[in-house]
């Protein structure tokens, strides 16, 4: 009877260790991932001193806005119709909104013209495959594409959860415009650098929203293989490292995806 209960203390002790390990292995998980959390929305937000207070125009566009947000665009010389400067400038007027708005959450206004302007991309864009914005005879203008990528990717990390419908709307547009690491919506596969960017934005917005897609990423599809090698190439090339836009921002989140694999 004491062997019983002995046997049965004894198993009593390994369920609790084990639950107290679970238990300290979800709260590491948790840490780490709020912590990763953090890293990636400083890096997205991040504001320079030149950049860190709205500029006159962007004020500008902003009492036009609460004037009438119909016109905005257009009274703002805003619309872009078919020219892609414009779309590139409309798509980086909302990411510094929301790099406002993240370092000062209080001036609602910013999100809620970024918010617009997603939602008018998604409608004009995005919604019914009209990607005649982002394409060049060749194939991709991947300047232009590379700024609605940055877009999205901003837009779900920095946007108030009261904004879950676009963030969500973010994801699965994300989703569509690369539906792998190294191929695009087009069918058009992706095997020099700029895998670095397609790889990237899937990482960004499966680690938000899909934990498994992330790691079906990570492991199935070599996604951190991929980042290396296209990296080692850049260091390699001075000249494809200059040419290579937003490599900063990117091999900061190379970094952080690293240090989590």
């Amino acid at each position: 009877m004491e062997d019983d209960d002995g046997k049965s203390i004894i198993s009593f002790g390994v369920i609790i260790g084990l639950l107290v390990i679970t238990v300290l292995i979800i709260y590491i998980y948790s840490r780490k991932k709020d912590d990763v959390m953090i890293e990636l929305k400083d890096i997205l937000g991040y504001l320079n001193k030149e950049t860190s207070k709205i500029s006159d125009t962007d004020f500008k566009r902003i009492k036009i806005f609460e004037r009438d947000r119909r016109i905005y665009l257009t009274k703002s010389s805003l619309d872009w119709k078919n020219d892609s400067n414009i779309f590139i400038e409309v798509c980086d007027f909302a990411v510094r909104l929301l790099k406002l708005y993240h370092q000062d959450p209080a001036v609602g206004i910013y999100m809620t013209v970024a918010n617009d302007i997603l939602r008018k991309i998604n409608d004009l864009v995005l919604q019914p495959h009209n990607y005649d914005i982002i394409r060049i005879a060749q194939g991709t203008n991947w300047t232009v594409f590379l700024h609605l990528l940055n877009l999205l990717n901003t837009f779900e990390y920095l946007a108030h959860e009261d904004f879950s419908i676009s963030r969500k709307i973010c994801h699965e547009q994300i989703l569509e415009l690369v539906p792998e690491c190294t191929r695009l919506h087009s069918g058009e596969l992706v095997i020099d650098e700029k895998a670095i960017y397609t790889t990237t934005v899937r990482l960004l917005t499966n680690f938000l929203f899909d934990k498994e897609l992330y790691q079906a990423d990570i492991v199935n599809n070599k996604a951190m293989k991929i980042l290396k090698d296209k990296f080692d190439i850049l260091e390699k090339s001075k000249d494809k490292k200059i040419h290579f836009i937003f490599y900063n921002t990117y091999k900061s989140f190379y970094n952080v995806f690293r240090s989590l694999n």
